[in-house]
């Protein structure tokens, strides 16, 4: 039983140290990409924190001028404009059909 026990500690001690090397490695990787993204920003120009900062005019809120709600009083059947729809002579010929039929019963 003392060799099973001897093969778990080995075994956890090195999931440690390959743990440890992922770790520094991705630390080391993220540490590289922050250089890179501070030496980008110098060299655009984005140093000074004004740049992204809005007046105080922009950031506080102003009033929206409220809209007329057309009440149901004014809503009825609206002319549409018949120049931006060309006639359908089929519907025509439904329209009537089902006159002739509303008229024969």
């Amino acid at each position: 039983m003392f060799r099973l026990t001897q093969i778990l500690q080995n075994s956890l001690i090195r999931l440690e140290g390959w743990l440890y090397q992922f770790f520094n490695l991705m630390k080391n990787l993220f540490s590289w990409l922050k250089q890179l993204l501070i030496f980008l920003g110098k060299l655009l120009g984005f140093t000074d924190e004004q740049d992204f900062l809005e007046t105080n005019e922009e950031q506080s809120l102003k009033p929206t001028e409220k809209e007329a709600v057309p009440s149901k009083a004014n809503i009825g059947l609206q002319d549409t404009d018949s120049t931006t729809r060309r006639p359908d002579s089929k519907m025509k010929d439904f329209i009537k059909m089902a006159q002739q039929l509303k008229t024969s019963r």
